[in-house]
């Protein structure tokens, strides 16, 4: 077993690199070891020499993210996934401990991905084109639908003393943050003038059906708290 820890380790710092072909499919690998041998990724130490301090990686981001790309972080990612995220010009930065960053990366565009092609089903079967407040209540709805998917799978579970944890893990990534960073402005997202509840509805339906259960068996359990 020691020898596929080892290789599941080494595909996650693979899963590092700058090469994003490189990385995708490295992650890729080191889940379905990890998920076959019923390996928790966040129980390995990715550091050579055992540091598990915070830390932070950049991946490169448009300019402006898309609204999807906005809903994932702030539905899901933030609250759910041990991490900050930090956007600046052309650069999205996850704040935590290396294994958990590693874990939301994938998670990330994986759900990104997931939602730009249920949202293009979606237009495709009710012949309207994704635009303007009906793409963005889709989506709204995708990731409203995945994250009270993760509330209700994960509120038996929540007890008082794993929440005093994940707050002062959380109060820790805003001081890290704070000594790399300084101060950050903290900008809302622009959600749809007006709603379009048929289109919301579905959305929330698609994402509700979502299974990123490899994912998550795979790295420490979801907080169970929506943020």
């Amino acid at each position: 077993m020691s020898d596929i820890t080892e290789k599941i380790k080494k595909l996650l710092r693979l899963g590092q690199s700058s090469n994003q072909h490189e990385a995708e499919l490295a992650l890729q690998r080191a889940y379905e070891l990890a998920n076959r041998h019923h390996i928790n990724v966040s129980e390995l130490d990715l550091e050579q020499n055992g540091d598990k301090q915070l830390t932070h990686r950049s991946i490169l981001s448009a300019a402006s993210l898309s609204y999807a790309r906005r809903c994932a972080i702030s539905y899901v990612i933030l609250p759910y996934f041990h991490v900050h995220v930090i956007h600046e010009k052309q650069k999205l930065t996850f704040v935590g401990r290396q294994e958990d960053i590693v874990v939301a990366e994938h998670v990330y565009a994986f759900l990104v991905s997931e939602c730009q092609r249920a949202l293009k089903r979606w237009s495709e079967e009710h012949e309207i084109k994704p635009v303007g407040d009906y793409k963005k209540s889709f989506i709204k709805g995708f990731f409203a639908g995945l994250r009270a998917k993760l509330s209700q799978a994960n509120r038996s579970t929540t007890v008082e003393s794993a929440n005093a944890l994940i707050v002062a893990e959380a109060n820790a990534r805003t001081a890290y943050m704070r000594q790399q960073y300084g101060k950050l402005r903290t900008k809302a997202n622009a959600h749809p003038k007006r709603e379009s509840h048929s289109a919301l509805a579905d959305g929330y339906n698609e994402g509700s059906a979502i299974t990123i259960n490899q994912t998550l068996n795979n790295c420490r359990k979801p907080t169970g708290l929506l943020g």
